[in-house]
């Protein structure tokens, strides 16, 4: 069950200074010097690379509530 965590995923690459924001699940997107990938949307993120700052905001609010296992 999909819980919709991202509002908005979006990296910043550290070498290039672009900022990437994927849309898909199935298509990987690309900073322009090539150092960092993501992949991802809602539920679903995937970044290949290292250097990067994660600029992306979350929504707690759809999230269940933790239950302890007995």
């Amino acid at each position: 069950m999909p819980y919709n965590f991202f509002k908005e995923i979006k990296l910043r690459c550290n070498l290039c200074k672009d900022v990437i924001t994927p849309n898909s699940n199935t298509e990987w997107v690309e900073c322009s010097c090539g150092s960092i990938q993501v992949i991802g949307k809602n539920s679903f993120l995937k970044i290949k690379g290292t250097e990067y700052t994660n600029l992306s905001t979350y929504d707690m609010s759809n999230l269940p509530d933790f239950i302890e296992p007995s």
